[in-house]
């Protein structure tokens, strides 16, 4: 190392040396904001800080015809702002179906859903502070108080206490009374019926359906009964002649324990009619449906017609007649036949 090489770091010492002194006597306390004060601001922050001196230079604009400097505003929402009358009432049919006024602030107690705070003192507001939970039982706990004390009636309901349901209640005397005895009793026995009584045969103790066949009896008695039908009426005789194509049936029948007397028979009967005792005329009844509803189906024919008209018109009536005349005596015949018939 050479002596100009050594020279030099020894000023090199000294100057670094000098430098720390320095630095330790200038102290500065780090809170002192003063020494900013001082310092220029720069052109980015300037050219940032102008929009904003633009923006609250802005002046409103108006709602009709878009001029700024409107100075007018709604006096219902305090937002639409105008020029003036004229902008104002002209937009007034658009600005009305939204122009609402504003609300008012709301305060924290009724944010919360709790008005009744708002209103409290401070010594109410210090006992809200407890736990939600322990209020809402003390609130229900007071409510069944006031609501066992309110009603008297609740003494006797016996479910009201030990949570069973309203049908586990204990009946008073009088709903005993109304109810009466509901206990289910034992019917009594009920003897079977005598078999003897009902109108069927003896092996048919149930009364089920029964049938006995009468027809051999009943052309036998119609027939008999038919034949022998005569009537005179003034000069003119009739008699009736035994049945012809006699067809049907006849039969008695239990149903439920009870006859029915059923016939139904279709056949032609002939008569012979006699005027003033030597004229003679011949003729026959078709039957139809003669059955035990009496619901008869009859006409009547003549095989030869007097020349006479008047002789024939009083034959017509003393045939063809229901109500009077030989009809009516073949109606008859057919009742006597079915009350002989019930009683078999």
């Amino acid at each position: 190392m050479t002596q100009t090489e050594g020279i030099n770091a020894i000023n090199q010492n000294d100057s670094s040396s000098n430098k720390m002194n320095l630095i330790s006597k200038k102290r500065v306390d780090a809170n002192d904001y003063s020494r900013f004060d001082n310092i220029d601001i720069s052109d980015s922050e300037a050219e940032e800080e102008k929009p904003l001196e633009k923006k609250s230079e802005v002046k409103s604009k108006c709602r009709n015809c878009y001029n700024y400097g409107a100075k007018m505003k709604c006096s219902i929402c305090k937002k639409a702002a105008y020029c003036n009358r004229k902008c104002q009432s002209s937009d007034w049919t658009f600005h009305k179906k939204t122009c609402r006024k504003p609300t008012p602030p709301k305060n924290d107690a009724r944010e919360h859903g709790d008005p009744a705070s708002a209103r409290a003192s401070p010594k109410e507001k210090e006992k809200s502070s407890t736990p939600r939970a322990e209020t809402q039982k003390k609130t229900d706990n007071c409510a069944l108080q006031e609501v066992v004390i309110d009603e008297s009636d609740l003494g006797d309901a016996r479910g009201y206490k030990n949570g069973l349901p309203y049908f586990h209640r204990e009946l008073s005397v009088e709903d005993q009374k109304l109810l009466g005895d509901t206990a289910p009793k034992k019917m009594p026995i009920i003897s079977g019926t005598d078999g003897s009584k009902h109108e069927g045969s003896a092996w048919n103790a149930a009364g089920t359906f029964e049938e006995r066949n009468f027809i051999k009896w009943a052309e036998h008695r119609l027939s008999k009964i038919l034949s022998s039908v005569k009537l005179t009426e003034g000069t003119i005789h009739g008699s009736i002649q035994a049945p012809l194509n006699l067809t049907g049936d006849a039969s008695i029948c239990v149903i439920r324990g009870r006859k029915r007397y059923l016939f139904d028979f279709s056949f032609e009967l002939p008569f012979v009619l006699t005027v003033e005792g030597h004229h003679t005329y011949k003729g026959s009844y078709t039957m139809h449906d003669i059955s035990n509803d009496g619901d008869f189906e009859i006409s009547y024919g003549l095989e030869k017609n007097p020349q006479d008209e008047a002789v024939l018109n009083a034959l017509s009536k003393f045939v063809g007649d229901s109500h009077s005349g030989l009809q009516q005596e073949v109606l008859r015949a057919i009742q006597e036949f079915a009350a002989e018939f019930e009683k078999q």
